[in-house]
């Protein structure tokens, strides 16, 4: 339970800056460029997260 509140944590705490980013992007038009960069960005940040995920589930089964 507390691997998963950690991991919630860290989403909350590191979604604003992909969204702002996002939003920011697709205000000024979305140049290909652009498109790359956003593609790239939340590709990187799901990878990121989900091997956080992945960890904190480990080392809760570990635990138990």
């Amino acid at each position: 339970m507390k691997n998963g509140l950690l991991v919630l944590l860290i989403l909350l705490l590191t979604i604003y800056a992909p969204i702002e980013l996002t939003r920011v992007i697709v205000s000024w038009g979305l140049a290909p460029e652009f498109i790359f960069e956003l593609v790239f960005m939340w590709l990187f940040y799901g990878i990121a997260i989900s091997i956080v995920f992945l960890i904190a589930q480990r080392r809760m089964r570990r635990r138990q």
